[in-house]
């Protein structure tokens, strides 16, 4: 119910798409296991697999107190990342 209205709106140009976001978080996931011996498939799947539904509507609502401009889309943006990580997580 609430995701239909969104992937209406949802601009998919690549700085504003899910799989942007999943690949950009990936990369910090990265920066903080390395030195810890893992080897490369295991800090992919952690990046894959790890902080993103639940961090993302944290740091979402996080915004949205704070007021910040293009909280529309940030909102979008976090609700098409979750559903699209609920699909491909349970599949």
């Amino acid at each position: 119910m609430l995701l239909g209205p969104v992937l209406e709106h949802l601009d998919w140009r690549p700085s504003r798409t899910p799989s942007s976001a999943t690949a950009i978080r990936m990369l910090p996931v990265a920066l903080s296991l390395r030195g810890t011996g893992l080897q490369r498939p295991t800090v992919l799947y952690v990046g894959w697999f790890g902080p993103r539904g639940l961090a993302s509507v944290v740091f979402g609502l996080i915004a949205l107190e704070e007021a910040l401009p293009g909280i529309v889309t940030l909102g979008e943006t976090i609700a098409a990342t979750v559903a699209l990580s609920v699909l491909l997580d349970g599949a």
